[in-house]
């Protein structure tokens, strides 16, 4: 039988509003052991995620997916755990049965999927579709290398169809019965049903308790089939982006191999209404040092906007491959952020550094050669008052004593300055 589970409260490690100081801004500085949400400065050979998928990326085919190799797992519906915590919804396999594997470009090796679970809004922009880019939500299957070096996901953005999807159903209902499960013990068990730590604006949770969100205790899976989560994507051509990125939430650690989907997943709007309901209206359990339950309230780490995904990130010369159905046999390697990246960067920096300390220079010459000439001229005038002073008093000054003497003295003075020059830079 399908389990069921929910995470009881806790400090958040990170949230997805700013107040508090947990928030996608602060990530790069949260206590996190090996925290990436900074960048490695291309030292991974990956980078960043998510990101924005420009138009011109989009409308080209860069090559096609004779790379890619999906095969369904054997879990049954029953070896399914569906689980809703503070940051979202999720479905991990339970024991040793597989959830399935896939082959994907550039990797002999093969990646097994792990979980998957889906964000509100979309974390990839896909500029030319959708809202400005962005969607209602987005799902990720996580996958683990087989070597374990690395990790792939393979995603997709979600949009609201005229038509419901038959296997997102099921995973609703999954995750419902946990939602039920929880609010029934909330109201058996707390004193307290209001306790809330949600900044979620514009979205009305029902009062806990308040509403039946799933009838029974599981959903009646089917038993004619399993849940392929390739079977996910409803345009069965869909093409992929391939890029080089990192996990979305932190320690953000830069090792994944990216496919996301070309094509939105459709569900319907009562679906996506349900979906959001379940993240949105997330009820922890606060329990005391003898484990009795206390109180219970609505505790997602969503915005203010409702939203679960971490802002697009700089590609910071990465490639992203559009790989597409019909597209051409030819191999092209996902490259991800080079040192050499940063090389270029710190060298720009250093040249115009170069160019900053020879305009000083240059100013600086102009300042000196300047007081040399006011210093010229002053005793020139100085020396003009002399001679007529000298002139009305009778006193006679040879002209080439008087040249001699003007000469001298200038020279002397400018050769003053410019030494207190050298000295003394404020000079």
């Amino acid at each position: 039988m399908a389990s069921a589970s929910a995470q009881e409260h806790s400090e958040e490690a990170y949230t997805y509003f700013e107040e508090g100081g947990l928030g996608p801004s602060n990530w790069a500085s949260l206590p996190i052991e090996n925290n990436q949400c900074g960048g490695t400065m291309g030292r991974s050979g990956f980078g960043q995620s998510p990101i924005t998928v420009a138009e011109s990326v989009a409308a080209t085919c860069d090559t096609g997916l004779q790379q890619y190799n999906f095969a369904p797992g054997d879990c049954t519906w029953n070896d399914l755990e569906f689980s809703i915590s503070n940051t979202g919804v999720r479905v991990d396999p339970i024991g040793s049965c597989s959830f399935g594997q896939m082959n994907i470009p550039q990797s002999p090796n093969k990646f097994n999927a792990l979980q998957f679970h889906v964000h509100t809004f979309s974390e990839h922009q896909i500029l030319g579709q959708g809202e400005q880019g962005f969607f209602p939500a987005e799902l990720h299957v996580v996958h683990q290398e087989e070597t374990g070096e690395s990790f792939a996901v393979f995603g997709t953005v979600i949009s609201v169809g005229e038509q419901a999807h038959p296997m997102f159903e099921y995973f609703l209902q999954g995750w419902e019965a946990v939602a039920q499960q929880v609010e029934n013990e909330c109201v058996a068990e707390s004193p307290i049903l209001d306790y809330s730590t949600s900044v979620v604006e514009n979205f009305q949770c029902p009062p806990i308790g308040s509403r039946t969100i799933f009838e029974g205790t599981a959903p009646a899976f089917p038993t004619d089939s399993r849940p392929n989560v390739y079977g996910l994507p409803t345009n069965p051509n869909f093409g992929t982006f391939t890029y080089k990125g990192g996990l979305t939430t932190p320690a953000c650690t830069e090792i994944v191999n990216w496919n996301l989907l070309d094509t939105p997943m459709e569900i319907s709007l009562q679906q996506l209404e349900r979906l959001q309901s379940l993240i949105l209206c997330y009820v922890s359990k606060r329990t005391n040092e003898e484990g009795a339950l206390e109180s219970c309230g609505f505790s997602t780490v969503a915005s203010e906007t409702g939203s679960t995904s971490r802002p697009p990130q700089p590609l910071l010369g990465r490639r992203v491959i559009h790989r597409c159905a019909d597209g051409p046999d030819v191999l092209i390697e996902d490259v991800g952020v080079q040192e050499e990246f940063f090389e270029n960067v710190e060298d720009s920096d250093n040249e115009g550094l170069e160019s900053g300390h020879i305009a000083l220079i240059v100013v600086g010459s102009v300042v000196v050669a300047g007081g040399i000439l006011f210093l010229i001229y002053r005793q020139l005038v100085v020396q003009e008052e002399s001679i007529s002073k000298d002139q009305a008093t009778g006193s006679q000054v040879a002209p080439i004593e008087e040249t001699s003497m003007r000469e001298e003295t200038s020279m002397r003075e400018a050769e003053d300055f410019e030494s207190k020059s050298k000295d003394d830079p404020d000079v």
